[in-house]
């Protein structure tokens, strides 16, 4: 059981340190090329970022290119998946980080509303560019969090965990 349980533990921690970041990163790195900006710098690591260049008449499109680091992970979390225990597990655990990612991200709106902003995070820089769309942002990721947590529900993770562990 220790074993299983390690494997756990490790599937996790690569999940949340190496997997969700990339495919954050990727997903601002597609958003922005499919919008016509030009790729300047892109991190993998403890300080991930993507860095691009628009011209200033997209200014608008910069919003976009910041939630595509939430849409890829979450629309792959979303998927379903069916083949053996740690590719649910991985995917259970991206569910997890995904949820924690929209936890953080109404925090930052909520924050914004009382005029604290964290300058480091897409959200501050979506509502720098447009501030109205606080209410918005919330909605989206409370609609994000509703339908990650009902999919997790449904596969039972408890009683999925348990079996494995026995």
């Amino acid at each position: 059981m220790g074993l299983k349980i390690s494997g756990m533990l490790i599937v996790g921690l690569v999940v949340a340190a190496v997997i969700y970041p990339i495919i954050h990163e990727l997903g601002h790195l597609l958003t922005a090329e499919m919008m016509g900006a030009e790729s300047i710098d892109i991190h993998w690591g403890e300080q991930s970022h993507y860095i691009c260049s628009l011209p200033s008449c997209k200014m608008q499109t910069v919003p976009v290119i910041c939630l595509g680091g939430y849409a890829l992970p979450t629309a792959l979390a979303a998927l379903p998946v069916h083949k053996g225990f740690f590719m649910w597990y991985a995917n259970f655990m991206m569910k997890i980080v995904c949820i924690w990612a929209a936890i953080l991200s109404i925090l930052t709106v909520m924050q914004t509303t009382i005029g604290s902003v964290n300058t480091n995070n897409d959200i501050s820089l979506i509502l720098q560019i447009e501030p109205a769309q606080q209410a918005w942002l919330f909605l989206f990721f409370a609609a994000v969090i509703i339908l990650l947590i009902s999919q997790l529900l449904q596969t039972h993770p408890l009683a999925k965990i348990c079996d494995y562990l026995m």
